[in-house]
């Protein structure tokens, strides 16, 4: 027990010497790096693994993330070049790429990098009218996404996007604009209407534009038949002629034929029978062939 006594300064120091050591032990875990400062000043930059600082010296600076994260861009009030006022907030994609500097260069980094997204925002936006920032969120968004990231460039990190996330007009002039949007919408969906009443108009028209030129070309080649016809008619009866011309028929065979084109015409369906003078005195005959032909 007396010797119990006498070593207990030994093991209260050495239990005391054990806790500071495990004490400084440290383990950074992967995709962290930690900042140390010795005596105030920049010391070391500790990668993942097992580290262990000097006591009373050795100080945990900062500790920095290396992943990726999504930054909030609060909501601010800009005004445009036609002077309609939007309320416009927003992120941004920020990674970083030399944690000493990130540490060093700015006591908030991530707040200084809102602010500068926050006066380019005024500055881009007050240069446009309020439809070519409706109509142009890709260009603004690029030309902030470049500005920003040149600057965070100087801080240790990297912006790989800006984006706009929310912008809201006036309630007054966001109604206005809605009913410009019906209106612009209503006179389309009219002009569409119009446009088809105009194109079903010239099909129909067209339509029967072909139909009577169907029906005309019809008529031309019924009368150029009729036209062949005749001709053809005129020319069966020349050459008849000229047939009895040569032939030279004595009066009896002319008198016979025309017995038989009087019973020819007899066959037909008139009453009434117009012959030659030549051929009166074969009347008689004529009018009896045709009351048969009746019967």
């Amino acid at each position: 027990m007396q010797a119990l006594v006498q070593n207990a300064p030994m093991i209260i120091g050495t239990i005391v010497v054990a806790m500071i050591i495990f004490s400084n032990i440290r383990v950074v875990q992967q995709q962290r790096v930690f900042i140390i400062n010795r005596l105030g000043k920049f010391q070391a930059k500790w990668d993942p693994g097992l580290h262990f600082k000097i006591p009373f010296l050795d100080t945990v600076y900062k500790v920095v993330d290396l992943k990726e994260q999504t930054i909030d861009i609060p909501s601010a009030m800009i005004q445009t070049k036609d002077k309609m006022s939007l309320e416009i907030n927003g992120f941004m994609f920020l990674q970083v790429t030399d944690p000493q500097l990130f540490a060093f260069a700015n006591e908030n980094p991530v707040h200084a990098l809102r602010t500068k997204v926050a006066a380019s925002l005024r500055s881009i936006v007050g240069k446009k009218t309020l439809e070519e920032v409706m109509g142009g969120l890709d260009t603004i968004n690029a030309e902030m996404t470049s500005y920003i990231d040149s600057y965070a460039a100087g801080l240790g990190c990297k912006v790989a996007s800006v984006s706009i996330k929310n912008l809201k007009l006036d309630p007054e002039i966001q109604a206005a604009l809605d009913q410009k949007v019906k209106a612009e919408a209503h006179k389309t969906a009219g002009l569409l209407a119009s446009q088809e009443t105009a194109e079903r108009k010239i099909i129909e028209a067209e339509a029967l534009i072909l139909e009577a030129k169907s029906k005309a070309e019809a008529q031309v080649t019924l009368a150029k038949a009729e036209a062949d016809a005749h001709l053809l008619r005129q020319q069966a009866q020349a050459d008849g002629i000229e047939a009895l011309n040569r032939v030279k028929p004595s009066p009896e065979a002319l008198q016979l034929a025309g017995y038989k084109a009087l019973e020819t015409m007899a066959n037909g369906q008139s009453n009434t029978i117009i012959v030659p003078s030549e051929l009166q005195s074969v009347a008689t005959l004529a009018t009896t062939f045709s009351q048969v032909g009746k019967k």
